[in-house]
């Protein structure tokens, strides 16, 4: 694919239903795990949608909004 058809397609998605997208996906993957624990939770998620290849700091963003509170 050419780079033109690339960011031609990158502009096309809507960031809210981008950010959407990844908040369903976040929350279905704490979901899967059996562990409570925050840190956990936290690095494996954070790894996982990093390996999909959404930026760093909307997964943060992300993690902050779909993961029990770390009290």
């Amino acid at each position: 694919m050419s780079e033109y058809c690339i960011r031609k397609g990158l502009q096309e998605i809507d960031n809210d239903e981008y950010f959407e997208a990844l908040k369903s996906l976040a929350a279905k993957k704490i979901n899967s795990f059996t562990t409570g624990d925050y840190w956990i939770l936290r690095k494996k998620t954070f790894t996982f949608l990093a390996s999909k290849g959404f930026e760093f700091e909307l997964i943060n963003d992300v993690l902050k909004e779909v993961l029990p509170n770390n009290s």
